[in-house]
């Protein structure tokens, strides 16, 4: 499989993968057993494990994860345990450099003072991966139906650069106007590549 997009967890990293299973074509969810941060986007690997469908939730309220993951093509996750997959060649281009830069967010904020809950939600703000919240607050945030705000959108987007161009009001007093606009592109574009050119 082709690794479209990678998290990396304390026990898991979770591939968001192009396969090829029994000469057909999937998308999946694979967990690989460990933290394994050799893998990066792009990667092609090969391996082998348990094919499952992905289950509902079990808790009400919940966010349905199987249904999201439903409606962009993914019905199956793969476990596949240590030292049972190995990375065959890297795909170059610009998903592999954003998930890079995604990454170096990641590890920027948890160099920082926060308490490791606030760092997770911060990242989980930041790159729109609810992979880094634990569940309680993922319920606690979907019974308030504010749920979206843990979604990339073009809200995120709309929020941002108005909070940028506000913040650089004063570049239009000094004439210096297409400086401005400049700024809150390379803030658009710096928040795009931390999420991972997610679409």
């Amino acid at each position: 499989f082709v690794a479209r997009s990678v998290t990396h967890g304390n026990a898991i990293t979770t591939v968001d993968a192009d396969a090829t299973i029994d000469g057909r074509r999937h998308r999946l969810i694979v967990n690989l057993q460990g933290s394994d941060y050799q893998i990066q986007t792009g990667d092609s690997i090969v391996g082998y494990g348990r094919l499952q469908p992905i289950a509902p939730p079990t808790l009400p309220y919940c966010f349905d994860q199987a249904k999201y993951l439903k409606n962009k093509g993914i019905l199956y996750r793969l476990y596949i345990e240590r030292n049972r997959y190995t990375a065959i060649g890297r795909k170059s281009g610009i998903r592999p450099l954003a998930d890079d830069f995604r990454r170096a967010t990641v590890d920027a904020v948890y160099r920082t003072r926060f308490d490791d809950k606030t760092a997770n939600f911060l990242i989980t703000i930041l790159t729109g991966d609810k992979f880094y919240i634990d569940d309680d607050t993922r319920l606690a945030f979907s019974r308030a139906g504010i749920a979206h705000v843990l979604a990339v959108s073009g809200l995120h987007i709309a929020i941002l650069s108005m909070l940028v161009a506000w913040m650089l009001g004063f570049l239009d007093r000094l004439k210096m106007r297409r400086l401005r606009l400049v700024l809150t592109l390379a803030a658009v574009w710096w928040f795009t590549f931390a999420t991972g050119l997610s679409p």
